[in-house]
């Protein structure tokens, strides 16, 4: 656990090494909970925001998003809708595209 209550924050590994951390954290949404899932990829400030928003129009529950900022790939799914494998699924997906961000904008960011 973090310092919030309630968020958890993994390394997730790849293939061939390295890994991504990941948090995890519940949401109510009107009355429903939800399941939060979000990977930094860099500081908003350091990138255009504009780049980063015309991304968000690809399938899948996976988005980018902002806060404190941070710029952030994020995912959103109903907690009762919710099995291990779609989890996995979800942070797999958070992971990845956090990652192959980082690594595109890494001489923007570092």
């Amino acid at each position: 656990p973090e310092e919030e209550e309630g968020e958890f924050t993994l390394d997730y590994p790849f293939e061939g090494g390295g890994s991504k951390a990941v948090s995890i954290f519940l949401e109510e949404e009107e009355g429903e909970p939800w399941t939060m899932v979000y990977s930094v990829f860099g500081r908003l400030e350091d990138l255009d925001p504009v780049d980063l928003l015309s991304r968000n129009f690809s399938p899948g529950y996976t988005f980018i998003a902002a806060d404190e900022g941070d710029a952030m790939v994020m995912a959103s799914y109903p907690l009762d809708d919710l099995d291990a494998e779609s989890l996995e699924a979800l942070v797999g997906d958070v992971a990845a595209w956090a990652q192959a961000l980082r690594e595109e904008f890494a001489s923007d960011v570092e």
